[in-house]
C-alpha cells in the first residue's frame, strides 16, 4: 500500500485538490490532543473547577483531527476514499466522521465510569462524565471541529486553485 504508484498519485491528487492536510499536520494534531490530555489528567485540570472548560477545546481539537485524517486517509489510500467532489457532501461526511469519533469517546468514556469508577472501592476516581449537558457539549464540539475542518478545507482547495 505504501509503493510508489500510490505515492505518486497520493501527490498528484494532492496537489489537484489543494490538500493542505498532510501526514504531519494530522499527526501534530494528535501529539497536541494528546499531551493535552495527559496534562489534564495529570495535574487533575478535568476535575478541577478552574479548568472544568478543558474538554471543550480537546473535543473541538478532536473534530477537526477526525475529519482531517478522514480526510488524509481518503486521498492516500484512494481505495478508501468516500468524498466528491460536492462541498455539502463532503461537509456532511466529515461531520459525519467527527460525530461517529465523537459518540465512541463518550462510549468510552460511559464505560469508564461504569466499569471502573462505580467500582473502584476508593472515592479518588473522578466520574468522566458528570452529567448529560457535559456529554451534549463534548458531542456539539465534536461536530463544531468537523465543520470547522471543512471550512478549512474548501478555503485551501479555493487558495489552490
Amino acid at each position: 500500500m505504501f509503493d510508489n504508484k500510490n505515492s505518486n498519485n497520493y501527490k498528484a491528487i494532492a496537489a489537484s485538490n489543494g490538500i493542505k492536510f498532510t501526514e504531519t499536520a494530522v499527526i501534530f494534531l494528535a501529539f497536541v490532543i494528546a499531551l493535552t490530555h495527559i496534562l489534564a489528567m495529570y495535574f487533575g485540570w478535568y476535575f478541577d473547577t478552574r479548568f472544568d472548560w478543558i474538554d471543550i477545546p480537546l473535543h473541538f481539537m478532536g473534530g477537526i483531527f477526525a475529519a482531517m485524517f478522514s480526510w488524509w486517509f481518503g486521498h492516500r489510500f484512494t481505495r478508501f476514499n468516500i468524498f466528491h467532489d460536492d462541498f455539502f457532501k463532503n461537509i456532511l461526511i466529515l461531520i459525519s466522521v467527527a460525530a461517529t469519533i465523537g459518540v465512541l469517546w463518550e462510549f468510552f468514556e460511559f464505560s469508564f465510569d461504569y466499569f471502573v469508577v462505580s467500582q473502584a472501592r476508593f472515592n479518588w476516581l473522578n466520574l468522566a462524565q458528570p452529567s448529560k449537558a457535559d456529554t451534549m457539549a463534548d458531542l456539539f464540539f465534536d461536530i463544531l471541529g468537523g465543520l470547522t475542518a471543512g471550512i478549512i478545507l474548501k478555503i485551501g482547495s479555493k487558495r489552490a486553485k
